[in-house]
């Protein structure tokens, strides 16, 4: 009698392991959920570390979990870390959670100076619900942020208060995102990504206009992709191209943005920070429809305004090279910049220039300081991590200074020693 109540306790013991087993095998928490496809999420030869749900966000009867990994890598040398951000929808089942559809996720940049968000978005063709839906996922880097709105193809907006440091919306029937605003107290823009082609003017010689430098600049950057081959065009990802600055001088202004070059996999190849001058004039102009074919872009003037205009619109006239924007070490220090002069042929001196442009490496870079060769000092405030300096006469950068808070200089770069600036 003692021996089989010695069996039946043996196997009520087993059978509680094995059920504990089964339920353990499905009862998964939503991070339990996303954890199980990390292994589909970093790239080869590289290992999945630091995972990290950075929090989740209701929608109707789903959740969308959204995190961030490292993946390090196993041989090269030095170690070359890669961040992902990532979301997945996850639904109840029972009492625990399974994946709904299969989720997304994109190399993000390291966090310089300047960025406010990093975000994704992706489109659900359908999922096991059988419905279709946009989602739009991120996290906010800075209190600066208050809110971030998405403007649908159905025209329909959505806002993010960015409650727990994230962002997360889903709007059912939308089959992409058009524009995302981040915004700051009281309502102020501070980024604008616009997925909406630029409108684009042709004057009297056919020369492509536009009616604002941003236009100008997108349209460009349309045209003359600075992204190469084994880039990926399927790849592109909202937010890849982004004004980061536009500095107003009497000529015209100087901009400074951001191209992000990706692969198949949303995987970063490269990503580019450059300088480009555009101007604005009086023209006659005419509005174009823009088309591309074999590689040639052609402007045919549209039936629907035949009218002639004349007012000033604005057209791109120059570009510098690109200064890389993954920097994580300079031999200047603090900062990454390139400099160059623009000479005009013949007497126009108006047209001459010499610039100096670039991002901070370091958040206690405030401000940046060059002097010249006329004998002009020159400064800018380092804004969305950038800063650019533009005098209007071809001349010699003698010292470049980067301030710190109160003014103090952190450090200085002057010409080599001995030389003359002249």
């Amino acid at each position: 009698m003692q021996r089989n109540k010695l069996v039946f306790a043996l196997v009520g013991l087993l059978l509680c392991a094995t059920a504990g087993y089964s339920l353990n095998r499905f009862i998964l928490s939503p991070e339990d959920v996303v954890r199980r496809n990390l292994g589909n999420i970093c790239p080869q030869n590289t290992v999945a570390e630091d995972f990290n749900v950075l929090n989740t966000r209701k929608w109707s009867a789903r959740k969308i979990v959204v995190y961030k990994v490292n993946c390090r890598s196993e041989n090269a040398i030095p170690i070359e870390n890669r961040n992902f951000l990532g979301h997945q929808v996850v639904v109840r089942k029972g009492l625990g959670w399974q994946a709904s559809g299969s989720g997304d996720h994109l190399e993000v940049l390291p966090q310089p100076p300047g960025e406010l968000v990093h975000y994704g978005i992706k489109l659900n063709q359908k999922n096991v619900g059988g419905d279709r839906h946009a989602v739009i996922y991120g996290e906010i880097l800075t209190p600066k942020v208050a809110a971030v709105e998405a403007t649908f193809d159905n025209g329909k907006t959505l806002r993010d208060e960015g409650k727990d440091g994230i962002l997360a919306m889903a709007l059912p029937e939308a089959v992409e995102v058009r524009e995302v605003r981040v915004l700051g107290a009281n309502g102020q823009v501070l980024q604008r990504d616009s997925k909406s082609p630029p409108t684009i003017y042709v004057d009297q010689f056919s020369f492509p206009v536009a009616p604002s430098p941003e236009d100008a600049l997108r349209h460009h950057v349309f045209v003359s992709p600075t992204c190469s081959q084994p880039y990926a065009p399927e790849a592109m990802v909202l937010g890849d191209f982004r004004i980061l600055r536009t500095i107003k001088y009497s000529q015209g202004v100087m901009v400074l943005y951001r191209q992000i070059c990706r692969d198949a996999t949303t995987s970063i190849l490269q990503a580019n920070l450059y300088t480009a001058w555009v101007v604005h004039e009086n023209t006659v102009w005419r509005q174009a429809k823009v088309s591309q074919s074999l590689g040639q872009t052609s402007y045919r003037i549209t039936n629907t305004s035949p009218v002639e205009h004349k007012s000033s619109v604005w057209q791109l006239r120059s570009q510098s090279l690109a200064a890389d924007y993954l920097t994580e070490f300079s031999p200047m220090g603090l900062v990454w910049y390139s400099s160059g002069s623009e000479v005009s042929e013949g007497k126009n001196v108006d047209d001459d220039k010499t610039f100096i442009s670039g991002r901070a490496l370091s958040s206690k870079v405030v401000a940046v300081e060059v002097s010249f060769s006329t004998g002009q000092t020159l400064r800018d405030q380092v804004t969305n991590g950038v800063f650019g300096i533009l005098l209007t006469r071809a001349a010699k950068i003698c010292e470049v200074r980067m301030l710190g808070a109160n003014n103090q200089v952190l450090q200085r770069n002057g010409l080599p020693l001995g030389e003359p600036c002249r």
